[in-house]
């Protein structure tokens, strides 16, 4: 199973495992709880709609994976294989000399 199949079949236990343990609440920028990852998760259906599929799509050296909910696909993030984006750069750069080494 994988986070976004875990986030589908509302299995929100088992997507938060998933989750880096120092992982943040971004809002409040304190460690994510399970009770309170479970909230987001059902405020972002309640919002949103159930997810209903999810694609990941490699465009090395990038992943972008595409979640699809009730009210439509939209993208869900980009990832450098083995590197963090710098955030003052480009979401999808053109060349790797945009990534921090």
């Amino acid at each position: 199973m994988s986070y976004y199949q875990a986030l589908q079949d509302h299995k929100y236990s088992a997507a938060y495992a998933y989750l880096d343990a120092n992982a943040t609440d971004t809002t409040t920028g304190q460690q994510l709880t399970l009770q309170v990852f479970i909230q987001i998760a059902q405020q972002s259906e309640n919002m949103g709609g159930p997810v209903s599929s999810f694609h990941a799509t490699a465009y090395p050296p990038l992943v972008v994976v595409t979640v699809s909910r009730s009210g439509g696909p939209y993208h869900v993030d980009n990832y450098l294989a083995g590197q963090d984006l710098d955030p003052e750069e480009d979401q999808y750069p053109e060349k790797p000399s945009k990534r921090k080494s």
